[in-house]
């Protein structure tokens, strides 16, 4: 990476600047640069059982990702190697996060 070179990381890089997913939708995004972290934000419209997954190109990459309450609070994780998945029974109209970051401080997509 060059000193001085900007990125526009298309996900949020804080629990504050969540990008937002919407029920039943997806969403394509990279880890952009090392040590890059993205954020998004889920409000379920129903309460059911929710999957998030993560998908990968680079083996090089080995995405962590982290679920959490509207509090900030940790609910579940999967850091195992490869791509991460976590189903979980949510509340409707509830706020979530989720955190994906490379447990390597690689990038990739």
């Amino acid at each position: 990476m060059k000193t001085g070179t900007k990125f526009r990381d298309k996900a949020g890089d804080s629990i504050t600047k969540a990008f937002n997913l919407y029920s039943a939708s997806t969403k394509s995004s990279i880890l952009d640069y090392t040590d890059d972290i993205d954020w998004f934000a889920f409000k379920p419209i129903t309460s059911g059982s929710y999957t998030f997954s993560t998908s990968q190109e680079s083996v090089s990459v080995d995405i962590n990702m982290t679920l959490y309450d509207r509090y900030g609070d940790y609910l579940d994780s999967d850091n195992g190697s490869g791509s991460p998945s976590i189903t979980i029974n949510l509340n409707a109209n509830t706020l979530y996060f989720i955190r994906v970051s490379d447990a390597n401080h690689h990038y990739g997509s």
